[in-house]
Order: C-alpha cells, then sequence, then structure tokens
C-alpha cells in the first residue's frame, strides 16, 4: 500500500488444450476438515516475466501433491495474505504457489502476457522439483483478472493440464473482463463474492458473470457469501488494513469460502464437483436456507 490515504481507498480504486467442464454428480454430505493454518513451506526468487518475483510454496504435510494451485493476491496486498488459505489448500493434496506482485505488475497487461509465455516455455520447478501436470489457478480481487489471463493463455496453447480458475471477489473492469471470460467459455470458472462495496467496486464483475453465464450456457457461476468482505478471501492471514478499510470477515464467512473454494478446486482437478458444493446438493441447499449465502 502506497499509503494511509491510498490504503483507505485502495479497493475503491482497483484500477489505482483444456479439461472438459467438470461432471456434476450427487454425493452424500462430507463434513470438512479443519483449517491448519500453518506457515509457508519455503520462500524462493524467480525472474518472471523480466521481473524478480518473490514466490511462497505451500506443500501437502504427507504424501505427493495431486495437483498443484497458482494463487494469486490482490491489489495492494501480498503472498502472505494469501497464507491461510493456501495452507487450507494443501489439505485437499494441493501444491500451492502465490506470487507476491507490486500494484504496477498486477495490472500490467504486458506483464501477464510475458508471464504467461514464460511459465509454458519454463514451469515452475520449486527447488527443482517437478510439479504435477494438473493444475488449477485461483485469484483474488485484481488478481483474479491476472489468472483469468493466465488462464486465456494456457486456452490459446491448448494446455491439457489447466483444469480451471476459481474467481474470489473479482474486480471487472467492463467490458475488457466480459471478453476475458468469453474466452474462457469452454472452461470451468466459478466465483465467489463478498457483499458490494467499494472495496470490489461494488460488485461491478457482477455483468461480466451474467454475461458469461449466458454465452457458455451454464446454470451457476457461483455464489455470493451474505455479510461478506472483501477480506474473507485472506482468512486468518488478513489484517487490520483490510479489516478497517473493507470491514471484518465472520468466522462462518470464512470457513464457508475456503471449504467451497477447495471443493470447487479438487473437483475441477478430478472432474467431479461433490454435489454439496453445487445448487441442489444438501450442504449447499441448507446454507441457502440459512441465509448465509446466495446463489449468483
Amino acid at each position: 500500500m502506497k499509503n494511509w490515504f491510498c490504503a483507505l481507498g485502495f479497493y475503491a480504486f482497483a484500477g489505482c488444450g483444456t479439461s472438459g467442464l467438470v461432471e456434476q454428480k450427487s454425493r452424500t454430505l462430507v463434513e470438512s476438515s479443519g483449517f491448519s493454518g500453518e506457515g509457508v513451506d519455503f520462500e524462493e526468487d524467480s525472474i518472471i516475466g523480466g521481473e524478480k518475483i518473490k514466490l511462497e510454496w505451500y506443500f501437502p504435510r504427507s504424501g505427493e501433491p495431486l495437483g498443484w494451485v497458482f494463487l494469486q493476491h490482490g491489489f495492494a496486498r501480498s503472498a502472505k495474505q494469501m497464507g491461510f488459505l493456501a495452507r487450507r489448500l494443501t489439505e485437499k493434496g494441493f501444491a500451492v504457489v502465490t506470487p507476491s506482485l507490486s500494484v504496477l505488475l498486477l495490472q500490467n497487461k504486458k506483464f501477464i502476457e510475458k508471464m504467461s509465455e514464460e511459465l509454458l516455455q519454463k514451469p515452475l520447478k520449486p527447488r527443482g522439483k517437478t510439479l504435477p501436470e494438473r493444475f488449477v489457478m485461483i485469484g483474488h480481487s485484481v488478481g483474479a483478472k491476472l489468472v483469468s489471463l493466465l488462464g486465456v493463455g494456457y486456452v490459446a496453447r491448448k494446455v491439457s493440464g489447466f483444469r480451471g480458475v476459481v474467481l474470489l471477489d473479482a474486480v471487472g473492469f467492463g467490458n475488457e473482463f466480459t471478453e476475458i471470460l468469453n474466452k474462457l467459455k469452454n472452461v470451468n470458472v466459478l466465483a465467489l463474492l463478498a457483499e458490494p462495496s467499494a472495496c470490489n467496486s461494488w460488485n461491478n464483475v457482477l455483468p461480466s458473470l451474467r454475461q458469461f453465464q449466458y454465452d457458455s450456457v451454464r446454470n451457476f457461476v457461483g455464489l455470493k457469501l451474505t455479510g461478506g468482505s472483501h477480506c474473507d478471501a485472506e482468512g486468518e492471514s488478513s489484517d487490520l488494513m483490510c479489516h478497517l478499510t473493507c470491514g471484518a470477515s465472520k468466522k462462518d464467512n470464512v470457513k464457508n469460502l475456503q471449504d467451497f473454494v477447495s471443493h470447487w478446486a479438487t473437483g475441477f482437478l478430478n472432474g467431479l464437483i461433490d454435489s454439496n458444493y453445487l445448487p441442489g446438493g444438501i450442504l449447499f441447499e441448507k446454507l441457502l436456507q440459512d441465509k448465509q449465502m446466495i446463489k449468483l
């Protein structure tokens, strides 16, 4: 964050082949596991797009990862704010990488294009280790746009391991985001939003999601957490600055966000989302009935 003044409005000025869609089948209700909240496994610097980027890596506590996640933070934040979610994802068997990007790089389309090209030509190898082929992109706020653009690159190059994108309270930019999503219409894409506020530009991504839903002929594009804060995606890794600017997170919203995101990502990877995390599922309908969330 540039300074206190910018921080108070930094979210408001957030502008300042692929696999087939997953099959959706019924399963019995499964309780989610608790969060470990443990820290980063290791950090490393990598030259990407001509820039020195710090990467934070998280791995499952036992066994080899089943797939990996590229997890991007939001505007004026860093990889550390995504640590709690990253560790939650490792509990589902993912390796997770979270880059720290400056405000300028996070919104620099030319850099993102270079990043996409280089990650294809020179895949990430944490400490020399080859990652699994299958992966999912997850981005928060403006970071959702970045992972979507990376996804467009993977679609164009028919990268078979790319399994989809999860958007966390994404901040859209009018027709530009609509065009980006249109290029992902044959890819798994789900969104999870907070309540409209200056921090998410008043849910300005919604028109793009509606158009995407229509163009891709799908009946579900995501959900909105009742009373959700823009900080929910950061969970226990968030800080006072986010809470003062965007509102403190409710414990149940953080739990539900991490539960849905981790199950959606797992479903993308395996080609089958547990129906509890889709409309009609036992858990999904219960949360709707309890007014903890609404379907987009």
